[in-house]
C-alpha cells in the first residue's frame, strides 16, 4: 500500500514537473515570438522611413526582453538616420548598462572617438584607417551619391518608398545608376572590414549608407534578385500590421491597421510597377473604405501613361488619367479629368530619371 502511495506521489510530482516545464517552455516561446515580431516590425518601419513607429516597435521589443542587443542597435540606427547622434549614444549606453555587450560598447566607441572606454574589436591597426584614408578612397562615391540625392531623389517622379516611375528607359537607367551602385557595393563591403564611425560617415556623405539605401537602387534598376535578398519577407505584428515581400515574383503587400491603409503593388515582367492599390482604413487621407487603384503603361521602362480609379465607400467613382510625351530631354505630363486636359506640366529629365520643373499650368485648371 505504501509503495503504491509512493508511486502515485512520484507520478504526481513528475506530472506537475512536466506541466511546469511545458508552461515555462510555452511562455518562453510566446515571449520569443512576440520579441521577434517587434524586431521585424521595427526593421520594416525603419525601411519605410517611418521612424516614429520603428522607435515604438524597438522599445516594445526591449520591454519584452531588456537584454535584446538587436533592439538597442535598431534604435541607435534610427537616431543616426535622423542625424541625432546624442540620442543614439544614449540608447547604446542604456543597452550596454543592461547587457554588458561588447558590440554595443564598440558602437559607443565609434560614435565617441574620445571615449576612454575601449574594447577589442578584432580589427587590426592596419584596418583602423584614418579619416583621410577612406574618405580619399571614396571621394568619387561622395560625388556620385550627392548628385543622386539632388537629382534622383530631388527630382519629380511618381513614387512610393519601394518603387519609382522614371522618365528613362531601362537601358538608360542602368547606364545612369551602374557607377553609383558599383561604388556603393564597394563601400558597404569596405565598411565590414574597417572601423568607420557613424559620425564620420554622416559628416562625409550627409547620410548613413546601408543595405536599405542600396536596396532602393536595386529596385528602380529592376534588379529584383538583389533587392529581394535585402527585404524582410513576411512580417506580422500584434497591433495588426502585416507586410509581405515577394520581390522575386515582383509583388509587395502592406496592411496597416488600425490607423493606416492597406497597400499593394505588383511589378510586371519588364520590372515596372503595373498596378498600385490603396484601401483607406482611416479617415486621415480619404474617408475610410475608399479604394484607389492605379495602373501604368510603359515603353521599355519609360512611363507613358497612368490611370487612377477612385471608388468611395458609397460607390461614387472618379477616373483620372496622366499622359506623358517625350521630346529630346523634356517630358510633358498632361493631367486629364472628365475627358479634358486640366493641367500640363513640363519637366527637364535629369540623369537619374527624375524631372526638374520647367513650367506648370496648375493655375489655369478648370473644374
Amino acid at each position: 500500500m505504501k509503495n503504491r502511495k509512493r508511486v502515485l506521489l512520484s507520478a504526481t510530482v513528475l506530472i506537475l514537473a512536466l506541466v511546469v516545464i511545458a508552461f515555462i517552455f510555452a511562455v518562453s516561446n510566446s515571449s520569443s515570438a512576440r520579441l521577434q515580431k517587434q524586431l521585424d516590425l521595427g526593421h520594416r518601419y525603419m525601411e519605410e522611413l517611418n521612424y516614429e513607429q520603428a522607435i515604438a516597435a524597438f522599445e516594445a521589443a526591449i520591454s519584452i526582453e531588456p537584454k535584446c542587443v538587436e533592439a538597442y542597435m535598431g534604435l541607435a540606427d534610427i537616431y543616426l538616420a535622423t542625424g541625432d547622434i546624442d540620442s543614439a549614444i544614449k540608447v547604446l549606453e542604456r543597452g550596454y548598462d543592461e547587457t554588458d555587450d561588447d558590440v554595443l560598447l564598440e558602437r559607443i566607441n565609434n560614435l565617441k572617438p574620445d571615449s576612454p572606454a575601449t574594447v577589442d574589436t578584432g580589427i587590426s591597426p592596419s584596418q583602423q584607417d584614418t579619416d583621410d584614408d577612406w574618405q580619399s578612397e571614396f571621394a568619387d562615391l561622395k560625388e556620385l551619391y550627392s548628385d543622386y540625392v539632388s537629382s534622383g531623389r530631388g527630382g519629380y517622379v511618381m513614387s512610393n518608398c519601394d518603387w519609382k516611375m522614371c522618365f528613362l528607359t531601362v537601358d538608360e537607367m542602368r547606364i545612369a545608376y551602374d557607377p553609383l551602385i558599383a561604388r556603393m557595393e564597394d563601400y558597404l563591403e569596405y565598411k565590414e572590414n574597417h572601423n568607420i564611425s557613424y559620425q564620420d560617415e554622416y559628416e562625409y556623405f550627409n547620410d548613413y549608407i546601408s543595405d536599405y539605401t542600396i536596396r532602393e537602387l536595386y529596385i528602380i534598376t529592376h534588379q529584383f534578385d538583389k533587392s529581394g535578398q535585402k527585404s524582410f519577407g513576411h512580417v506580422e505584428s500584434e497591433d495588426g500590421y502585416i507586410s509581405d515581400y515577394d520581390e522575386y515574383n515582383r509583388q509587395v503587400y502592406f496592411e496597416r491597421k488600425p490607423e493606416g491603409n492597406n497597400v499593394s503593388f505588383v511589378w510586371g515582367d519588364d520590372g515596372c510597377v503595373t498596378s498600385y492599390t490603396t484601401v483607406y482604413t482611416s479617415d486621415r487621407d480619404y474617408p475610410s473604405g475608399t479604394v484607389e487603384e492605379w495602373t501604368f503603361q510603359y515603353d521599355n521602362g519609360r512611363i507613358t501613361s497612368a490611370h487612377i480609379k477612385q471608388t468611395s465607400a458609397d460607390g461614387y467613382i472618379t477616373d483620372t488619367d496622366f499622359e506623358f510625351s517625350y521630346s529630346g530631354n523634356t517630358v510633358t505630363e498632361s493631367f486629364i479629368y472628365n475627358g479634358a486636359v486640366q493641367r500640363t506640366v513640363v519637366y527637364e529629365i535629369n540623369k537619374f530619371g527624375g524631372g526638374t520643373l520647367i513650367s506648370d499650368s496648375y493655375d489655369e485648371m478648370e473644374w
